[in-house]
């Protein structure tokens, strides 16, 4: 018997009451899978009760821990009349996420935005951009990097460079103190009490997300977010792939800095843990 098809076909059935019908019917790829054993523990099986959910208990309990990690994201598109992860546990995303054993808030960036394509909610869609970042790289393992030619300085694992439209970090930070703050801001005022969402038109800045300490090994890290400098940026951009050593002299001309002061700027980023040596 295949065990590990039968637990997640279970468990997608729990989630969506019609896949459980179609599944019990015979009706849908996942039973092609399925050998006489298998498919001896689902055909007498009513789907109902596989799929019974008492006030909708465990579907709310699992898209709440989801959400956790896209609050920003989720209160802005309640603001603006849409509730993000509606019909999540019946798309395409959740049931290729738990077959594929696959990460479900990842999963929920890609059903959240394919549903935010189609509306006029640049508000939302940004911020699920920068939060989805944050959980994509809470949750990445440091590559492994072939063929550099050292020695050099790489950027650290824990740290990601991303790109967005300016003032994007300043406004989820004001959005983020107002809901600690348990200010209750209505959707109509939401420009007053905090900085205007960036519209896309202003030029872009690039952020830097840190991966900090955790408690504890089976948790997943928070992310910090800083703007970068130009030169602070061009600089992390180029050791993304790797900087040797004995390319310091020609890229501090590149950033109009003397070779010196290029080399002791590394030095200090090397000290933060941002930069790492090889």
């Amino acid at each position: 018997m295949n065990y590990r098809v039968v637990q997640r076909v279970l468990f997608r059935m729990q989630f969506d009451h019609r896949f459980a019908a179609r599944v019990i019917a015979g009706e849908c790829d996942a039973v092609a899978a399925f050998g006489d054993v298998e498919w001896s523990l689902f055909e007498k099986v009513d789907p109902r009760a596989v799929a019974a959910d008492k006030n909708n208990r465990r579907r709310t309990q699992c898209l709440g821990n989801i959400l956790k990690e896209f609050v920003l994201s989720a209160t802005m598109a309640d603001r603006q009349g849409h509730s993000l992860g509606k019909g999540f546990f019946s798309s395409t995303e959740f049931h290729d996420a738990i077959m594929r054993d696959e990460s479900l808030p990842l999963a929920f960036v890609s059903f959240s935005a394919r549903q935010l394509d189609s509306m006029e909610l640049p508000a939302t869609r940004l911020l699920l951009k920068l939060e989805g970042a944050m959980a994509l790289h809470r949750r990445e393992l440091p590559k492994m990097r072939e063929g550099l030619r050292g020695p050099g300085v790489i950027l650290d694992g824990s740290a990601r460079l991303g790109e967005f439209p300016d003032g994007t970090a300043a406004w989820a930070a004001a959005l983020k103190i107002s809901l600690e703050a348990a200010i209750k801001i209505p959707a109509d005022q939401v420009q007053t009490q905090v900085p205007a969402p960036p519209t896309g038109d202003e030029a872009s800045e690039k952020l830097l997300l840190r991966k900090c300490e955790t408690p504890s090994a089976f948790t997943f890290p928070e992310v910090s977010i800083e703007v970068l400098e130009p030169g602070v940026a061009l600089l992390l951009t180029r050791t993304q792939g790797g900087l040797p050593a004995s390319d310091f002299d020609a890229f501090s001309k590149d950033l109009g800095a003397e070779p010196a002061v290029l080399r002791s700027f590394v030095d200090s980023l090397l000290e933060e843990g941002i930069l790492r040596r090889y």
